[in-house]
Formats: C-alpha cells, structure tokens, sequence
C-alpha cells in the first residue's frame, strides 16, 4: 500500500488483478476490504479484474459489488481496463 501513496497524486483508479486467487477465506476477504476502505479515503476508484468464482461469491456475500464511480468487480482483466480507463477519464 506504501507504494500507492507514493503515485497517489496522479492515480486516479487503482486495478487490482485478482486471477491468480482462486479462493479467498475470510482474512483474505478482511484484508481485502480494508485495502479497499483506504484507497476510497485516498479518492481512488479501485477495480477488481479476473475475479474468480469463488472469490465473487465471497465479495457478493460481504457486500462488496460494484459501485459505479468508486468499485467495480470484473471477470477479466480486459474488462477490468475498460472500466479504469473510463473511470480515469471521467475525473479526468
């Protein structure tokens, strides 16, 4: 996370590529929400790109879809760059 503050002035959209967890339990999903929470109090959207199955249904499960303009979960990494591209472009 250190390293995020250091780019945080010209970050507007933090891509977190996610397809190499093909499971997450509840530390990782924790850990995960509390990375999240700290890069929205930064003012940076977050999307999560090739997220897995399971994973998708732990994040349904704790409340974490997609919320325009601050959080997006995609399947592919693809998708996931369209959607920070957009959202880069729209603070922009």
């Amino acid at each position: 996370m250190s390293a995020l503050h250091s780019v945080h002035d010209s970050a507007k959209v933090v891509l977190l590529d996610l397809r190499a967890v093909p499971v997450i339990d509840a530390t990782g999903l924790v850990n995960l929400e509390s990375a999240i929470a700290r890069l929205h109090q930064d003012g940076l959207a977050v999307v999560l790109a090739g997220v897995r199955s399971q994973p998708r249904a732990a994040l349904l499960q704790a409340g974490l879809v997609d919320r325009p303009g601050a959080l997006w979960v995609c399947e592919d990494v693809e998708e996931g760059l369209e959607r920070a591209r957009a959202q880069a472009a729209a603070v922009a």
